[in-house]
């Protein structure tokens, strides 16, 4: 999959190669990933926290 990503953007692979010489994009790719997931779930969390505190529930 990665390959065919990268066969047809050509320029996001030249962009990788400048940003990141000699470094390998995949191995980028495992250690940036799940960091913006983390961080992606921390905010969505933050959100649902608020929402739950102001959202009034009726016991019937």
């Amino acid at each position: 999959m990665y390959d065919t990503y990268m066969a047809h953007h050509a320029d996001m692979a030249a962009q990788m190669n400048a940003k990141m010489p000699g470094q390998n994009p995949r191995v980028m790719q495992l250690v940036i990933v799940p960091v913006i997931g983390v961080v992606s779930g921390l905010i969505l969390g933050l959100f649902s926290l608020i929402a739950s505190g102001t959202i009034k529930t009726v016991v019937a």
